[in-house]
């Protein structure tokens, strides 16, 4: 969790797209910039598999009016870091705001325990594996009050 992502940040991302996440019990359909997937996930924490198809846009409406639990709006940044690695920044929308997250996939738990964070992630907090902080639990619950007590400081 980010406490701030600066306009001089944002300048470094190589791509930037608009994100509707929509949210059922077993899978979730996204909408990323004019794309439109269905994904899979299990398992939590550091280590999870992940199943992501490409649909095409009336399967994602058709599901969108269907029985959902929940919805995340987000812009996503891609931001080069080291290597040929992209971190991924989320600002979220709506009743979420002013959630600020970051990503970056890694080829081992051993390379995720030793990553450092960017000087310019600042005064941030690990959220992997709490389940508050998941997307599918933010759609569901919204905001955890950690978040607004990070805010706040």
């Amino acid at each position: 969790m980010l406490k701030s992502f600066s306009a001089t940040v944002r300048k470094r991302a190589v791509k930037k797209l608009s994100v509707e996440q929509i949210y059922f019990d077993l899978f979730r359909i996204r909408k990323m910039g004019a794309e439109y997937f269905i994904t899979v996930k299990k398992g939590k924490g550091l280590v999870r598999h992940e199943w992501e198809e490409k649909i095409p846009q009336w399967v994602f409406d058709v599901l969108k009016k269907g029985k959902t639990r929940g919805v995340v709006m987000k812009t996503r940044y891609f931001i080069p870091s080291e290597g040929a690695h992209t971190i991924e920044v989320d600002v979220y929308k709506g009743a979420l705001a002013p959630l600020i997250t970051f990503e970056r996939e890694f080829k081992s738990v051993k390379d995720a325990r030793a990553f450092l964070p960017p000087a310019w992630a600042g005064d941030c907090v690990e959220v992997t594996g709490v389940r508050g902080f998941t997307n599918r639990f933010l759609a569901r619950h919204g905001l955890p009050r950690a978040v607004y007590e990070f805010y706040e400081r």
